[in-house]
């Protein structure tokens, strides 16, 4: 025959029946696997330990490929310009209340979604100065050329970017807003090359100043 076996509800002070939330769990011929796909809007992991948590995606396959971390966005109709496809952020405390503080920001959009000349954009932030997050670094794929990659840095006249070692420019410099300050020689290595002054009909107090 059958038995019937009443219990109460489990809890976190009480033994009890428990059950597996279909967002997180399978059931198959009486095996619990975890879900292939979780389905909430939160998913928060908690330590206490130094250095913890520690996220770790492990790929053991003999062969030339890694694993993968990828950011899905689906509307569920065309995407837009501007639509933004995921966000890594960097957050924690400031030293007043203390208050949650942004300290950094990855993020990345839709620059282009028009079929068959997609481009996307690529963005880091960082607070200045005023804890607002402010876009320091941009990789834009080209919406009008195929294999370019336009790249910004910095932001404000007054932000310095450092480059330590050689600086490599493979295309001309178009344009620089003020002097220019060298710390060793110019050379020109061209067979042809020239040092030129170029300014506006009637001259333009252009020359060498000693």
């Amino acid at each position: 025959g059958a038995v019937t076996i009443n219990l109460a509800d489990a809890s976190t002070s009480a033994k009890g029946a428990a059950s597996f939330n279909s967002n997180f769990f399978s059931t198959s011929s009486g095996a619990v696997s975890l879900a292939s796909t979780l389905v909430t809007d939160t998913l928060t992991v908690q330590s206490n330990n130094t250095t913890d948590p520690f996220f770790v995606l492990y790929n053991r396959t003999d062969d030339a490929a890694g694993a993968t971390l990828k950011f899905d966005k689906a509307r569920g109709a065309d995407a837009q310009d501007d639509d933004v496809i995921g966000n890594i952020l960097f957050s924690g405390f400031d030293d007043g209340t203390p208050s949650t503080q942004d300290y950094g920001k990855i993020e990345s959009t839709v620059a282009d979604a028009t079929s068959g000349q997609e481009a996307g954009n690529l963005n880091f932030y960082v607070p200045s100065y005023d804890g607002v997050l402010t876009k320091g670094l941009s990789l834009l794929g080209d919406t009008n050329a195929d294999g370019e990659v336009d790249v910004t840095i910095a932001a404000g006249a007054a932000s310095t970017t450092i480059i330590s070692g050689d600086l490599t420019v493979t295309g001309d410099i178009t344009s620089v807003g003020d002097d220019v300050s060298v710390g060793d020689n110019i050379l020109l290595t061209s067979a042809a090359g020239k040092l030129q002054f170029t300014g506006t009909a009637g001259g333009g107090n252009e020359g060498v100043m000693y």
